[in-house]
């Protein structure tokens, strides 16, 4: 129910990566392949360098980043490691998170191997790759369980995960330079374009202590994020889209989070809701409309078979949307339908034990609708409401038996598929008790035409005011980061 955590992960997750580059575009559009040794510095020194993060002026982790030569056989290459932790406060529980991300780099400053672990306590995910020939990875993905193999094809000099710096272009920093790299996104492992662009010369004061920086315009998959740099490149602070900003710090600095954040006593959950300027009432809603105030979005994303866009009108501020949500079924052909039956590393819907699962509660009925139904009750009542912070997967919901709307959802569209009945993810707003909060609910096509639910919340089918932002998996997520504390809805009548 509390989806943005998820959010929040993604958010970390670019501070990992906005500097993790693996081929370079100069201004004019002319590419070049280049390695690790455009990264590198050439005297081999040791960096260790320690970093805070914080939301919204509260501090919530650290991070640390090192490089070195690799401790075995210095002739060998680097190795680079990267490693934060965090603490949200969410709805009265303490949500912690350790990420931790390694790779060895060869002598010839080629990718030979990485490692990614997020782990919540409770859960954890690791993602490995080692090189099995020229741009040729087996990347293997633990969680719970469960493990999976796949092979990628990661071009020469990626770099995953470690920040030691922007590119030697960067170094020495004007107003008005721009550079265009690919990078790999660590939870996709896709490779994403990113822009930088040197703004302007600025003053900045961290903790009291005067810097002279370059302030950075990062965009990236649609978004945009602010990071200063000194004169030598190295990063002293950045800010992403959702709020969450990295600070550079000496270690002790770096360290001394715990008692701070839990002093403060903010809530992210609450920070990010939306009020609602009309109580609803607790029985089920069927039709409502709402007014949105949304810039930089494609209406059309917003239209789908519950929802219909009846106004929008342009201004200043952004688009004035008029929206009414349904949650009277209205069948409708899809031949796409078979995209939504697939296994993934999250939705594992070949695992036996989900088959098996799925199978058994299954087994004396016929009808698709009481299908869906007897799943979404188990899911319902087998995990408990507990804020996750972690990536979502069918498999970990599973075993921790517990989870917020992410893993409700993965579980439920797991074994959905596993019994054939096609499955996807919707990512948006509810409201719940005078707010609306986002979250995640999926959508089942039954009986010629999709129709959603929410195993959450423990609905058939969803009510009205589930309000659709974006559909797709984990690697669609992001786009909804556009959004957040962004929106402005105002409810105008519901029935």
């Amino acid at each position: 129910m509390r989806k943005i955590l998820i959010l929040i992960l993604l958010a970390v997750v670019w501070i990992f990566s906005m500097y993790q580059l693996y081929k370079k575009e100069s201004t004019s559009g002319r590419r070049e392949n280049f390695m690790y040794r455009k990264f590198l510095p050439s005297d081999l020194v040791l960096r260790d360098e320690w970093f805070g993060i914080y939301f919204n002026d509260n501090k919530i982790g650290y991070a640390n980043f090192i490089l070195g030569l690799d401790e075995v056989d210095a002739r060998q290459g680097y190795k680079m490691e990267g490693e934060a932790f965090l603490i949200f406060p969410v709805l009265g529980t303490t949500q912690r998170i350790w990420l931790k991300i390694r790779s060895k780099i060869g002598p010839d400053y080629k990718l030979k191997s990485f490692y990614l672990s997020f782990f919540t306590g409770v859960q954890r995910t690791e993602i490995s790759g080692i090189k099995l020939k020229e741009n040729e990875f087996e990347v293997t993905v633990k969680e719970a369980e469960s493990e999976r193999k796949n092979i990628i094809s990661i071009p020469e000099g990626v770099v995953l995960g470690n920040f030691f710096g922007p590119p030697k272009e960067l170094h020495n920093p004007r107003p008005g330079m721009k550079v265009k790299f690919l990078t790999l996104n660590p939870l996709t492992l896709q490779p994403e374009e990113v822009k930088l662009t040197v703004v302007s010369r600025e003053k900045l004061n961290i903790h009291g202590k005067n810097y002279e920086g370059f302030l950075i315009l990062t965009e990236f998959s649609g978004l945009e994020s602010r990071a200063w740099i000194d004169n030598q490149g190295r990063l002293l602070k950045e800010e992403t889209p959702l709020g969450v900003t990295l600070v550079r710090e000496p270690q002790s600095k770096a360290l001394e989070f715990i008692s701070t954040t839990r002093s403060k006593g903010f809530d992210i959950a609450e920070f990010f809701s939306i009020p609602s300027n009309i109580k609803l009432p607790a029985q089920e809603i069927k039709r409502l409309y709402v007014r949105l105030l949304l810039k930089d979005i494609d209406v059309k994303q917003l239209e789908n078979n519950r929802q219909q866009v009846l106004n929008v009108e342009d201004t200043p501020r952004g688009k004035r949307i008029l929206l009414v949500i349904t949650n009277v079924f209205s069948p409708a052909a899809d031949n796409t339908i078979t995209d939504y039956l697939k296994s993934d590393n999250y939705i594992q819907s070949d695992d036996t034990r989900i088959k098996s699962i799925a199978q058994y509660l299954v087994r004396n009925l016929n009808r698709p609708g009481d299908k869906v139904k007897a799943l979404l009750k188990w899911v319902y009542n087998y995990l408990e409401k507990r804020p996750t912070l972690s990536i979502p997967s069918a498999l970990t919901a599973l075993n921790a038996r517990q989870g917020d709307c992410n893993e409700h959802t993965f579980l439920f569209s797991a074994l959905a598929r596993s019994i054939g009945i096609p499955t996807k993810i919707k990512n948006g707003l509810v409201y719940i008790d005078g707010k609306f909060y986002y979250h995640s609910w999926p959508a089942v096509y039954i009986n010629g035409g999709w129709v959603d639910v929410d195993p959450t919340l423990n609905q058939f089918p969803a009510d009205a005011t589930h309000i659709c932002l974006v559909e797709g998996e984990l690697s669609q997520q992001i786009d909804i980061l556009k959004l957040v504390g962004k929106i402005k809805l105002e409810v105008i009548r519901y029935e």
